[in-house]
């Protein structure tokens, strides 16, 4: 009898062992679900705030042409986002910019809220979807979807900061919306040959 005892308790205790591994491996599952979950939501979050600015965008569109202030090239020409607002555009988004000294117009993305507007936007990294391990070429001319990560160029921020005195504003968001920036006076990116210093 005690050895049919001794034979179940050792069963109870095979069976206690497996459940523990199951628990474990559960445990272990559910972990792994609960941090594919934060990041779907990390990332539907992200969708979202890409689909808002996008929807912004096209409003920001549609707002222009119906105001019937869509121009044509030869109308105006900006220098910088700080001349189209002075002009009486006030909607964030892009517009073409004829910088003194460069070759082609550049398409920039102009933010026309954060502390008065008027701010040229160089670079802008949302998600991660643009890769900015570069070449010095990309980088002086530019690269990217400027209603998305992009990169202006130096070649055109070097001839935009030594036009007038500008100021550079840097800000951060995290993940989780938290949001800081610091101002500079008076930025001035050199030349090529001084490497764009």
């Amino acid at each position: 009898m005690e050895t049919k005892h001794l034979k179940e308790l050792e069963n109870i205790r095979t069976e206690k062992d497996h459940l523990q591994q199951l628990v474990s491996h559960q445990s272990n599952t559910i972990e792994g679900l609960e941090k594919s979950l934060h990041v779907a939501s990390s990332n539907a979050s992200l969708l979202q705030q890409q689909q808002l600015q996008l929807l912004e965008s096209v409003q920001n569109l549609v707002s222009l042409v119906s105001q019937g202030k869509v121009l044509k090239k030869e109308e105006q020409l900006f220098q910088d986002c700080m001349d189209i607002l002075q002009s009486g555009f006030n909607l964030s988004g892009v517009y073409t910019l004829h910088i003194n000294n460069l070759t082609e117009p550049k398409k920039a993305f102009c933010d026309m809220e954060t502390d008065g507007g008027g701010w040229t936007v160089i670079q802008r990294r949302i998600n991660g979807s643009v890769s900015f391990q570069k070449t010095w070429k990309e980088y002086k001319q530019g690269f990217g979807a400027v209603a998305g990560e992009f990169w202006l160029g130096n070649q055109a921020v070097h001839l935009l900061t030594n036009q007038a005195a500008y100021a550079l504003r840097v800000e951060l968001l995290d993940w989780e919306g938290n949001q800081a920036y610091a101002q500079y006076d008076k930025v001035r990116l050199a030349g090529e040959r001084q490497r764009y210093r």
